[in-house]
């Protein structure tokens, strides 16, 4: 199973990603933009383009919380997760909110 140790180490790979407080979570942004925030170590909230097809195909996984209805954001259940599917949207998320410059100086993300 991931840990917050895990999402520190994959995010550490995505470059200009900082770490930070987002009202009482730590957060991952990249261009000053969030794609990241920690939930209560079970769970993470991440940005994503998939979000309905996310929660349709993998509802032990993925799941809606009422301040997400209408936003690209779903809750990751990390006892569900490998690390391989946490890593690609982490990389997904990144891309979501990355400067263009960054997405084209790093096409292998």
């Amino acid at each position: 199973m991931p840990t917050w140790k895990t999402v520190q180490r994959i995010a550490r790979t995505l470059p200009e990603t900082t770490e930070g407080p987002q009202y009482d979570k730590s957060s991952f942004r990249v261009g000053g933009k969030a794609f990241l925030i920690g939930g209560d170590g079970q769970t993470l909230s991440i940005m994503t383009d998939e979000r309905e097809t996310l929660l349709q195909s993998s509802p032990d996984i993925y799941e809606s919380i009422p301040h997400h209805v209408g936003r690209n954001w779903v809750v990751v259940r990390l006892a569900h997760i490998s690390e391989a599917e946490l890593s690609e949207i982490m990389r997904d998320a990144w891309r979501i909110r990355a400067p263009k410059r960054l997405i084209k100086a790093n096409p292998g993300i």
